[in-house]
């Protein structure tokens, strides 16, 4: 297991050669939220669906901010 960093700022995660800002072979774990994180476009985040429940779905979920709104993934 490994990770690299290169000259242009690109992350690899498992892979010696980045073909995006961050490139991981395998994949990412999230920790489901209890309050809603900090809010930029872009941002990936999990809801607990109980005490941080952005888009109703009384369960864990996915989601994604676009700037105006939570966005559910599922």
């Amino acid at each position: 297991n490994y990770i690299t960093w290169d000259s242009q700022g690109q992350l690899a995660v498992n892979k010696f050669d980045a073909t995006a800002t961050v490139d991981i072979e395998g994949f990412m774990k999230l920790k489901p939220l209890s309050e809603e994180p900090n809010k930029s476009t872009g941002v990936i985040a999990v809801a607990d669906g109980e005490n941080w429940d952005p888009c109703d779905k009384q369960t864990n979920y996915p989601v994604y901010y676009d700037g105006s709104n939570w966005i559910p993934m599922i």
